[in-house]
């Protein structure tokens, strides 16, 4: 009895297949924020591989991280302005999944400016390098707001949410571009 049940698992051993090594990608993502942890956690709790993937989390920022997908550096980068900015120029680039609708940032100012005009003048931190989504969203923001960015401000690039955040708390800043969980 044991030699046909052995015979026969053998045989469905053989019939499926061996299992297929995990296909290895790298994905780039941009900084340790809350809408990117996602990409870590999963790798963590295991997600990767019960899909079949051996994925690598890379820490990338801004235009490195477009110039990192183009070269076959990475195979995924996590931030959908990028990768639009990337498309409307004719890069070839798709766009295959995307989780938030929107960029999740705050402008944020001190408490002492109560309107958009009195950041004329003033100095906002930025948590990522120039051109970066962070840099491109908060001057949309400012010329949404009726300002010129590249006039009524000037801007310094921290390359940290948290530092950006730490910055404005400790009065270094008038403003600045936050996401989640630095904007309670």
């Amino acid at each position: 009895m044991k030699l046909p049940v052995l015979a026969a698992a053998i045989i469905l051993l053989v019939a499926n297949g061996t299992a297929s090594p995990a296909e290895k990608i790298r994905v780039g993502v941009p900084q340790q924020v809350v809408h990117w942890m996602v990409f870590p956690l999963a790798q963590q709790k295991g997600f990767f591989k019960e899909e079949g993937f051996d994925a690598e989390i890379v820490q990338i920022t801004g235009p490195s991280g477009r110039s990192a997908l183009m070269s076959g550096d990475i195979d995924y980068y996590t931030t959908i302005a990028f990768i639009v900015q990337s498309a409307i120029v004719g890069l070839p680039v798709k766009v295959i999944a995307a989780y938030v609708n929107c960029p999740p940032f705050v402008l944020m100012s001190r408490p002492e400016l109560k309107s958009a005009q009195d950041l004329k003048g003033k100095t906002m931190g930025i948590g990522a390098p120039p051109g970066s989504s962070p840099d491109v969203i908060a001057k949309l923001s400012l010329k949404h707001l009726g300002l010129n960015p590249d006039k009524d401000l000037k801007y310094v690039y921290l390359n940290s949410h948290e530092r950006t955040y730490l910055a404005l708390e400790q009065g270094l800043y008038a403003a600045g571009l936050i996401p989640p969980p630095f904007d309670f």
